[in-house]
């Protein structure tokens, strides 16, 4: 099991008093998952563009999302700074959707970081949810 550590903005961030040593600085990419609104929706067989005309041009829900990146900085702090041990976006043309999240969950519960994000709480995290249970046999929960 994962265990997800506290998300916090990056405007709560103006001191490190309750930063842990690591931090991975995430934001996802998406584009809008078409086939699975189509199943939603009984429109399976119908065309994207089809699929495109019935999400309209409203935001699509959370669930209708696929990840093409995630994009991350990685760093530790130092006694006086903080060091940045890596920086990417890694994306779907050089792995599948399942591949990056994967990858993503390992990383953190490899370092048990402080994750730092813009709209984490109300995006990302809904989004990358979800698409990690339907492709993984490991749980990501929030202790």
């Amino acid at each position: 099991m994962i265990g997800l550590p506290p998300i916090r903005s990056g405007s709560e961030y103006y001191g490190t008093d309750y930063m842990g040593s690591n931090i991975i600085v995430w934001d996802l990419e998406t584009v809008p998952d078409l086939g699975g609104f189509a199943a939603a929706n009984d429109l399976i067989g119908k065309s994207d563009i089809e699929v495109r005309e019935a999400i309209g041009d409203k935001f699509p829900k959370h669930i209708y999302h696929s990840i093409v990146c995630i994009g991350a900085l990685i760093a530790h702090r130092e006694p006086d700074h903080w060091a940045v041990d890596a920086i990417g976006a890694p994306h779907v043309g050089e792995r599948t959707e399942k591949q990056l999240i994967a990858a993503f969950c390992d990383k953190i519960s490899e370092l048990s970081p402080q994750l730092v994000t813009f709209n984490g709480n109300s995006f990302d995290l809904p989004v990358a949810l979800p698409r990690h249970a339907v492709g993984s046999q490991t749980p990501w929960t929030n202790p």
